[in-house]
């Protein structure tokens, strides 16, 4: 926190490159398998990404109160604010001068870090794993958990970034895979548990702050109201196979 972005450029890129790990910017990230010792690696960047939003977005009630003054507590609040607009590219120098973030990034929006190595490369961790065999759970594992980091993302990040139309349709894509369940006491597949975070994605992209109307038109745009609508008319046990073989077109239109 106290490194980026001065001391420490890109903190992401360079923990990328230390666990072999491709980001979107290298335009070899589209890969067909995910093996054991990918899965490590991946799960190591999603538990720096989720160290990431724990110091700087969410800090515990401890941390908030572990300043001895008040002064101490600004300072932190307003360095933790300066991380952010950085990370979405505004001039950390405008930042310190107003404490309150510059009006306009000064990087375009796809370049930025959170667009580059956050946002970015957690779509790409679950279009990839998520793509996987039903009977591939332990793959499936680390597309549950990239969808529960970028729920942590979403609610702060540039709205035209977490209303990207092929992001909001793979988190609709991930709604598709819930199974029935047979009893109360089994335990959820992980497809079932992926469909849930990304159902807290989606809620999250809804509360964003924006006006009722903005809203609705954001909703219709997306064809959110019309892909509810298809998973409500599917049969709950055919929902998975609808959405694996193809048979469920997500841009296609309400009847």
């Amino acid at each position: 926190r106290e490194e980026y972005p001065v001391d420490w450029a890109c903190p992401w890129r360079d923990v990328l490159t230390a666990l072999n790990l491709s980001s979107p910017l290298d335009g070899n990230h589209v890969v067909n398998t995910v093996t054991l010792g990918k899965m490590a690696r991946m799960n190591m960047y999603l538990s720096f990404l989720d160290a990431v939003s724990d110091e700087i977005v969410y800090p515990s009630a401890a941390d908030e109160a572990d300043g001895s003054k008040a002064s101490d507590f600004q300072r932190e609040r307003i360095r933790r604010e300066q991380v952010k607009d950085a990370i979405r590219g505004f001039p950390i120098q405008s930042t310190i001068q107003t404490n309150y973030g510059p009006m306009e990034p000064s990087v375009p929006l796809e370049h930025t870090d959170i667009a580059s190595y956050v946002v970015g490369w957690l779509l790409n961790a679950l279009r990839l794993t998520a793509s996987t065999t039903i009977g591939d759970e332990t793959v499936l594992t680390i597309a549950v958990r990239a969808t529960a980091t970028l729920k942590r993302y979403l609610s702060w990040i540039d709205l035209r970034l977490s209303t990207d139309r092929t992001l909001v349709h793979t988190i609709l894509d991930g709604l598709g895979g819930a199974s029935r369940g047979s009893s109360d006491d089994e335990d959820p597949t992980h497809r079932t548990m992926l469909a849930v975070e990304c159902a807290y994605c989606l809620r999250e992209i809804v509360d964003r702050g924006m006006g009722e109307q903005k809203k609705l038109a954001l909703l219709t745009e997306l064809d959110v109201f019309g892909v509810l609508c298809r998973f409500a008319r599917l049969d709950v046990g055919n929902m998975a196979a609808a959405t694996s073989d193809g048979r469920y077109n997500i841009d296609g239109k309400l009847d």
